[in-house]
């Protein structure tokens, strides 16, 4: 197997998304589709981490909580097993990050992406490829 390089996704034979996609289907055909998901969860994980670290720094700058004083959760247990969580005064993260018709935007989550957008690429591309590596490794 070629190693991979997240500069140069020639490397690994995917030039895009949809190529990406496309093969990791068929790797889910071939080794399931769980642990397909298991790959993506893990990989979606670790490649947003720096956006989620940055996106509560800018959080604190702006002296922001996501929650309002008064927000209260209740989480209960549907018949079907599930578990269903409803708020009485939601948290405000949204209106933060975009504004309402009283207040302005004070985005803290875009900026976090806009600024990590290539770290995010290539911790994704790296964290796939060391999975499907070992995967390979495995069959041989």
């Amino acid at each position: 197997m070629a190693e991979f390089n997240p500069r140069n996704k020639g490397a690994t034979g995917t030039t895009g998304f949809d190529d990406l996609f496309k093969r990791m289907d068929k790797l889910a055909e071939e080794i399931g589709k769980g642990k397909t998901e298991s790959i993506w969860k893990k990989a979606m994980g670790f490649a947003i981490a720096p956006v989620y670290d940055q996106a509560r720094a800018n959080a604190a700058a702006h002296v922001l909580n996501p929650k309002r004083n008064d927000s209260q959760a209740k989480t209960t247990l549907s018949k079907g097993g599930r578990f269903r969580t409803t708020w009485k005064n939601r948290p405000v993260g949204l209106a933060v990050e975009f504004g309402t018709a009283h207040v302005a935007a004070r985005p803290f989550l875009r900026p976090a992406l806009d600024t990590n957008i290539q770290n995010v690429q290539d911790r994704l591309g790296v964290s796939v490829w060391a999975a499907i590596s070992k995967i390979a490794e495995k069959k041989g």
